[in-house]
């Protein structure tokens, strides 16, 4: 098994924030953060590798990213990646205890689905993909992932889907007092 360090805000590895990987299939592979207790799960395509799916995390959603993974606790997050565009996630800090409620699923797949169960009518209310991509690139995501991966970057908290960054920061600071 293969364990990962995220890049830090300064873009320096933190060895004190160390995932360790707890599952793999053919294109899914989860990790978990003992300390933190936070979950990385990647869902890549065909062919893709860890390095694939979180390389193409691209610019400040990178960073975005990987600061909300080095300094928040019970956090999970889902990368996922289809082939031909850069990859998305979506965050959720509203898991109670991510290693009991996913990491304990017997495969990533039934991760994943946990997480989707979890998510999927918050997304709702988060508007899709801009009208302005092209026509290719949704072409894409549907064979591969259903509507829920249609959207680069999403925050889940206190049951409610945001854009990242753009939680309210009352919210946001409630949620961890």
């Amino acid at each position: 098994m293969a364990d990962i360090y995220l890049l830090n805000q300064e873009g320096q590895f933190d060895e004190n924030v160390l995932f360790e990987q707890k599952g793999r299939g053919k294109t899914k592979t989860m990790f978990w953060n003992r300390d933190l207790n936070n979950v990385i799960i990647i869902d890549g395509h065909k062919g893709s590798s860890v390095s694939d799916v979180i390389g193409y995390v691209v610019g400040d959603r990178f960073t975005y990213l990987s600061e909300v993974l080095h300094t928040r606790k019970n956090v999970v997050a889902l990368i996922s990646k289809v082939e031909g565009t850069t990859s998305d996630y979506i965050i959720s800090y509203d898991f109670e205890n991510p290693q009991e409620q996913i990491l304990w699923q017997d495969t990533v797949h039934k991760a994943i689905k946990v997480f989707h169960d979890s998510v999927s009518e918050k997304l709702e209310n988060v508007t899709s993909l801009p009208a302005d991509l092209p026509e290719g690139y949704l072409k894409n995501i549907a064979p591969y992932h259903g509507s829920t991966y249609s959207y680069k970057t999403v925050e889940i908290m206190n049951g409610k889907a945001y854009r990242c960054g753009e939680i309210p920061e009352e919210v946001f600071e409630a949620h961890f007092e």
